[in-house]
């Protein structure tokens, strides 16, 4: 290891880069950054924007971006919330049986949320069938958030 006057560090190199802080020089070796899972990935705190780890829930290398993690795997990490507080819900719109719905929404809200990005949904009702509930992909919040489902089709009753 050498450290040169100007602060630069270089690991199996006699002459670090000069644009470099720290400059790893190997022909048989690897750069291995911290191994977390994403609950303690998400513990970090504070994240400050460019901090790498390799996160083995997923097996990626991720970064932060100082408001997401994003994902070497392509993307943003896939999000996470704890807790979905589905009798929070709030609901616009009205449904009338017989007539399309317009305009009918369905927002619920979440704590716990990591920035990571989630997948749409489509749901289908039950009891009274013919609409569906579809939520676009996004991302969550970092904390506290809502997801909004729009609903679309025709109430049977």
């Amino acid at each position: 290891m050498r450290v040169t006057s100007n602060g630069n560090i270089g690991v199996g190199t006699p002459t670090p880069s000069s644009s470099a802080i720290l400059d790893l020089t190997s022909n048989n070796k690897g750069f291995l950054p911290p191994r977390l899972t994403t609950a303690q990935r998400d513990a970090i705190n504070p994240k400050p924007a460019g901090l790498v780890v390799y996160n083995t829930t997923n097996n990626c290398l991720e970064f932060w971006n100082s408001a997401t993690w994003v994902s070497t795997c392509g993307g943003t990490a896939p999000g996470t919330i704890t807790t979905l507080n589905c009798s929070g819900a709030s609901n616009t719109g009205t449904l009338t049986s017989g007539a399309a719905a317009s305009g009918v929404t369905s927002s619920i809200p979440y704590t716990g949320g990591n920035g990571g990005s989630y997948g749409g949904q489509a749901v289908s009702s039950t009891g009274v069938t013919g609409l569906t509930a579809t939520l676009s992909p996004g991302n969550f919040g970092t904390g506290s958030g809502s997801v909004t489902y729009t609903i679309t089709g025709t109430p049977s009753g």
